[in-house]
């Protein structure tokens, strides 16, 4: 799936690439719902996210065993992360429509990275898992 890279995942790039500022060790991937958060300035204060009995926001390291594929894909230059593993642990999670990356394991107070749209909305239940593999493009 293609992210959309919001406004703070490029200052941030950008921020690490020419002025050498410290790239986040880990990031996290998280289940949104409702409207994807579509504007490049968004941040994490403007999405909802999945509520439920075991819900986290998986980790991301920023390495090549994390982030294993660098190259190009359709003629632009991607990133992909590891495939990511969600799994409902007890009753039923609420819905969700789109995964983000963010710079926080918890709460609003980190960077918006990415987002992007898994499709029809879904919610899972127990025993269910949503195995994501997530992909950055530049261009």
């Amino acid at each position: 799936m293609a992210a959309q890279l919001y406004d703070e995942g490029a200052q941030d790039i950008l921020d690490c690439y020419f002025r050498s500022a410290t790239e986040p060790a880990t990031f996290y991937a998280g289940l949104g719902n409702g409207a994807r958060p579509t504007g490049d300035t968004t941040v994490m204060t403007g999405l909802t996210e999945v509520t439920g009995t075991g819900y986290a926001r998986q980790p991301a390291n920023s390495d090549s065993t994390d982030f294993p594929s660098l190259g190009l894909q359709s003629g632009e230059m991607a990133v992909d992360s590891k495939q990511l593993t969600f799994t409902c642990s007890s009753g039923t999670w609420s819905t969700y429509n789109f995964v983000f990356l963010t710079t926080t394991l918890s709460g609003t107070g980190g960077k918006l990275i990415a987002g992007w749209d898994v499709g029809t909305a879904r919610a899972l239940a127990a025993g269910e898992s949503y195995k994501p593999t997530l992909r950055i493009t530049l261009d």
